[in-house]
């Protein structure tokens, strides 16, 4: 664990994962236009969708500009490397403010009220598998519920279901 770990809120960690994802899909999404056509123009929905989460960002990155909107680039290949920027800084703030916790098993926000919250996109490790006695107790809840369906038809007397005919006087 470093020396000196940024603490933050578990709101903060939930709002940086969040932005994470979407920046993440239109990276690749302006990725993928950019090697096919890097000097294309950025239609107008995704340049608007895109400056809106480049101002998402505006927190989590170390040198953010001012107060000055951000404005997205008006190609392929130059929106791409604004928004590859604009993941590597949240990539940096996450490594600031996570580590790897080996108790939980998984890397972990660190809370300023001394708490901890998985990082969710990187898909924490499930918990270990139950004890073998809960297997037991399938065991017995299966028995118990045998006993009682013996119970239930004990009184009962077998009938047929369905009436049968000699071979001879099948009306089929």
């Amino acid at each position: 664990m470093p020396d000196k770990m940024t603490k933050i809120t578990r709101p903060t960690a939930q709002r940086h994962e969040a932005i994470f994802l979407r920046l993440t899909s239109l990276t690749k999404q302006a990725e993928a236009a950019a090697a096919r056509r890097p000097g294309g123009e950025v239609p107008d929905g995704v340049r608007m969708v895109a400056e809106g989460l480049l101002f998402d960002c505006r927190p989590f990155l170390v040198r953010s500009p001012g107060r000055a909107l951000p404005v997205a680039a008006p190609v392929y290949g130059a929106l791409a490397a604004q928004l590859g920027q604009a993941l590597a800084g949240l990539v940096a703030f996450e490594a600031r403010c996570t580590s790897y916790d080996g108790q939980h098993n998984c890397y972990v926000w660190h809370l300023g009220d001394n708490g901890f919250l998985p990082v969710q996109r990187l898909r924490p490790q499930l918990p270990p598998p139950p004890p073998a006695s809960a297997k037991d107790n399938t065991a017995r809840i299966r028995a118990k519920l045998a006993r009682r369906i013996e119970k239930i038809l004990a009184g009962r007397t077998p009938t047929l279901m369905a009436k049968t005919y000699p071979p001879s006087q099948n009306p089929l």
